[in-house]
This record gives C-alpha cells, sequence and structure tokens, in this order.
C-alpha cells in the first residue's frame, strides 16, 4: 500500500508540473497568435511602388518576429496605383488590384516551404481576392494549390475587413471615374488569418452607420491621421489592455485601440492647449462611438452600412453626463490642479481576449441588411460595451509608421534601421511566426515587370466592372 501511495503521489506531482505548464502555454496564446511560416510576402499600399526593407523590417518586428538569419522577408512587386492620387500615368484601383492579384498568386506558387502573405491597405484587398481565388481552386479539386498547412494571411488595416472594412460597409458601390469596386469581406476559409486594424482608420474601422457625419469626419481624419501607422509604438498585441480580440472559425481579428480622437488631431497640430482639447474629448468620443457597435463577437461578421440605429436616450444622457465629467477632470489634470487618475475608468470596458472558435456565420446570408428595421438594438446590444478612454500614448507625431502617406505616391516609410518619423526604435515581436532551420537565405522579391501572362487569371481575380 505505500508503495501504491507514493506511486500516485508522483504521478499527481508529475500531473500538476503538466498542468501548469499548459496553462501558462494557454494564457500566452490568448494574446499571441501562431502563424507558422518559413518565408514572409509581403505587399505595400498605395503608393509603395518600389520595395522598402525599412518597411519589410518594421512588419517583421511589429508583427512577425522571424528570424532572418535562417527565414526570408520576400517582398512581392505589385503595382500599387490609385489613379489619380498615385500619379496621372497610373491604373485605376481595380486595374492595379488585379494585376497585383497574378503577382502574388505567382510568388505564392513559386516560393517553397510554409509562408505568410501579409497585405497592408491596398494590398489587403488583393490578399482577400487570392483567398477566394484559392478556395474555388482547392474545392474544384485543382493541382498544384497550397494547402492550409502551407499558406497563412497578415493583414493590416484591411479594407475588406468582414466589420469596419469600407469595401464591405459600402459593399455594392462602383465608383466608375476612380475604378473602384467595393466587393465585400475578405472570407473566413481555411486559411489561419490574422486582421488588425487601429480604430477610427477609415479605412479598416469604418462607420457602421454613416448618417453620424461626426463618425464620418472622424474617420476621414483617422485616414490621415491614423491609417499610415501601424508599427510598434502604436500596435502591441503582446499587451491585451491596448486591443479588443475576437477569433472565429480560422480568424483572429484585432481592433487596436486609439487615444486621441483624429479628429482633433488638426488643433493639437495648431497648438491648441491640451487642455482645451482634453476637455472636448470625451463627449466627441461619445457621440462618435453612436456610429459603431463595438460588441467583440461581431468583428468577424460581415456588416455593412446601415441607416438609422436606435438609441437609449436615457442611458446617452448618463454617458455624456458621465463624459463631461471626465473632460473636466482631464482639463484639470493636464492644468495641473488635479493629480492623474491612479485607476482605469471603470466605463471603460477591459479589453476582453476573446478567442472562442464559435460565431457568426461568414455566410453572405447573414450580412446585415441596410434599412432602419435592421438596426433596432436590442437591450442587450444597448449595454454593448463601448470604447471610450484607451490606453495608448503614442501619438501620430510620435510614432513609428507602416504604410503610405494619404494620397501621396511617397510613401511614409520608416528608415532602414526600422525607425518611425520621430526616431522611434521597434519595441519588438507582436505575432511571432514560428522559424524553421531548413529555410533559405534572405529573398529578393519578384521583379517589377509587366510580364504577368504566366499565370492564368482565375474566378475571382479581375475585379468586377459595370
Amino acid at each position: 500500500m505505500r508503495v501504491i501511495r507514493m506511486t500516485r503521489m508522483a504521478f499527481l506531482a508529475v500531473l500538476a508540473v503538466i498542468c501548469t505548464v499548459v496553462l501558462a502555454l494557454a494564457s500566452t496564446m490568448t494574446t499571441i497568435v501562431t502563424l507558422a511560416a518559413t518565408t514572409a510576402l509581403i505587399m505595400g499600399g498605395t503608393g509603395m511602388k518600389t520595395p522598402s526593407q525599412g518597411f519589410m523590417d518594421l512588419v517583421n518586428d511589429t508583427y512577425l518576429g522571424l528570424d532572418t538569419a535562417v527565414d526570408r522577408l520576400q517582398w512581392v512587386q505589385t503595382p500599387e496605383h490609385f489613379w489619380p492620387a498615385t500619379g496621372l500615368s497610373d491604373m485605376t484601383f481595380d486595374a492595379s488590384v488585379a494585376k497585383g492579384v497574378l503577382r502574388l498568386d505567382n510568388d505564392i506558387r513559386a516560393t517553397p516551404g510554409t509562408k505568410v502573405v501579409v497585405g497592408y491597405s491596398q494590398s489587403g484587398r488583393i490578399a482577400a481576392i487570392e483567398k477566394r481565388n484559392l478556395n474555388y481552386l482547392r474545392e474544384q479539386g485543382a493541382a498544384g494549390v497550397p494547402s492550409p498547412d502551407e499558406l497563412s494571411f497578415l493583414l493590416l488595416a484591411n479594407p475588406n475587413r468582414p466589420n469596419g472594412g469600407i469595401l464591405k460597409r459600402l459593399e455594392g458601390l462602383y465608383i466608375p471615374i476612380l475604378g473602384a469596386t467595393f466587393d465585400g469581406a475578405t472570407p473566413n476559409d481555411d486559411y489561419v488569418t490574422v486582421d488588425v486594424a487601429r480604430q477610427y482608420d477609415a479605412i479598416a474601422d469604418f462607420p457602421e452607420y454613416p448618417l453620424n457625419l461626426l463618425a464620418d469626419l472622424n474617420a476621414l481624419a483617422g485616414y490621415f491621421y491614423i491609417h499610415p501607422y501601424y508599427g510598434p509604438d502604436v500596435v502591441d498585441l503582446t499587451d491585451p489592455t491596448r486591443y479588443q480580440m475576437h477569433t472565429e472559425g480560422n480568424t483572429t481579428y484585432y481592433l487596436v485601440y486609439t487615444e486621441n480622437l483624429p479628429i482633433l488631431q488638426p488643433l493639437r497640430d495648431l497648438g491648441v492647449p491640451e487642455p482645451v482639447v482634453d476637455l472636448v474629448q470625451p463627449v466627441l468620443r461619445e457621440l462618435i462611438e453612436l456610429g459603431y457597435d463595438r460588441t467583440p463577437a461581431r468583428m468577424g461578421t460581415p456588416t455593412r452600412a446601415k441607416l438609422f440605429r436606435d438609441i437609449d436616450l436615457e442611458k446617452l444622457a448618463d454617458d455624456l453626463a458621465d463624459a463631461v465629467d471626465e473632460g473636466v477632470n482631464d482639463a484639470l489634470t493636464g492644468l495641473g490642479l488635479r493629480g492623474p487618475a491612479t485607476e482605469r475608468d471603470p466605463k471603460t470596458p477591459e479589453a476582453p481576449a476573446d478567442n472562442a472558435l464559435a460565431g457568426t456565420s461568414q455566410d453572405d446570408s447573414q450580412d446585415e441588411v441596410t434599412n432602419a428595421d435592421s438596426s433596432k438594438a436590442t437591450a442587450d446590444e444597448r449595454e454593448r460595451p463601448r470604447i471610450r478612454r484607451p490606453v495608448v500614448t503614442a501619438r501620430p507625431n510620435g510614432t513609428s509608421d507602416i504604410g503610405e502617406s494619404a494620397l501621396s505616391s511617397q510613401p511614409a516609410m520608416a528608415t532602414a534601421e526600422g525607425a518611425g518619423p520621430g526616431g522611434e526604435k521597434p519595441l519588438g515581436a507582436g505575432v511571432p511566426v514560428s522559424a524553421a532551420p531548413d529555410a533559405g537565405a534572405d529573398g529578393a522579391g519578384s521583379d517589377d515587370t509587366d510580364d504577368d501572362t504566366d499565370e492564368p487569371s482565375k474566378p475571382g481575380s479581375a475585379p468586377n466592372s459595370e
């Protein structure tokens, strides 16, 4: 009996150690999504017509964590045109995207081993179309299509983000003079995908209720002050207090909080005293957030823009009164008349680490209908979390940037050393990609040539035209 008891105690001790390790790993994985890859196929955004080692390094430092001694950062030479913003002789948006899809597909098929495709802004749409094409070909049993074990995707400032992407919000719209088709949501398919958006980025976080003109103007300002900045000083996916997260199917969605409303940034740039801006910001944020539904479980639900929403006026009055108090406190703190708060605002939602694999279907039949009836909120919806006072402290004039300058053919790039415009250095990996020792040397990427005829276009690779 004594031997049995000792054996049982030893077994329980070993089991306790194993459980401790498993729980520690599980707690880490609630905030870090791992994408297995030995090669990163990286595309730029609108206006980024030439390869940039600085951009690739900044993406790797912020999101991937590849060991470049054994893994490869490979530039995919997509056009990234948007006539006339990037040049009067450039292609229209749809034409640029269609050509980019061909080049991405060529590089995916020509690259051996596991790989992760990185799309930012316009190239997020390229990645969305490529995912649709690959799904179609896999369903048809076509040969040479990479399996989900070989390929994954990282999307930044994705215009096709299911809930917030402008190409989904306004799905069905076509602007002939710009050659721009609003073609719906990125599919949630068998390929593991991470989709990162910043709050108030007009491209990836467009208002759900665009009749809220204040939310529209704030998002427009966000195009200039938020959209170009996805570097490590404003995006840290290892800190769950700085984002909302939801996993649905094989896609994990992040919404990174933005501390200061972009609509107020021009006042700061003009030298308006901070206490004055801080006084009005909480009230403006309450009104702007009426243009969104921040329920984490809906982050992956394809959602079109709606006309009206049901507003609980009594609750809104209470929220605005609290916002006034918050603004006064912030202003007094800025004037040095009151010490800074030591606790988080109790009305600020904590960033949920929602990693459930169950959720709303991605089928188009689940799309939100654009009419007044569909926008009526239930009591639970009226109590949904709203982002009021995020904890991010970086501001646009002191951030490492990833992306293009707004409406410019000259991208707002980091230096080759990975520093942003303010000289900040990368803070480290955000979403590490596991490295494999058998990877090749650094890749040079594809050449910028017009010879894209070696890979035929597949269903969905060419944008619609009307």
